[in-house]
């Protein structure tokens, strides 16, 4: 992550990032400043990784404990994007299922604890 960012960089052709934006700042005798910006880089991607496994893996189980919402979310899908192209951010606010049913997996199944029960 760190060193093809940082090619790219030079070529300039980085997308703006948290890595991209701290490695312009960082003079290239930096060594320290590199060691710690690739060691905060990987914790951000770690903790980020946690919660992204955690809420697909409630995604996949409540999809097949409810075919029927798969069913209709997939509908939704496709009649707002087709099938020459997958969803993007701009079609969110076209795909209310779907951004019903995502917040349907976080509310039953929290990622992280929400306080005391």
């Amino acid at each position: 992550m760190y060193l093809p960012n940082l090619s790219r960089q030079r070529q300039d052709r980085a997308i703006p990032s948290f890595i991209s934006e701290h490695l312009q700042r960082l003079k290239p005798e930096d060594a320290l400043g590199r060691e710690i910006l690739k060691r905060v880089s990987v914790s951000l991607y770690g903790a980020g990784t946690d919660t992204t496994v955690s809420a697909n893996a409630s995604f996949f189980h409540l999809m097949s404990l409810h075919p029927e919402v798969q069913r209709k979310a997939q509908e939704e899908i496709d009649r707002v994007v087709g099938h020459d192209r997958l969803p993007s951010a701009q079609d969110k606010k076209d795909l209310p299922y779907v951004n019903a049913i995502m917040k349907e997996v976080v509310r039953l199944n929290p990622i992280a604890p929400l306080g005391e029960s």
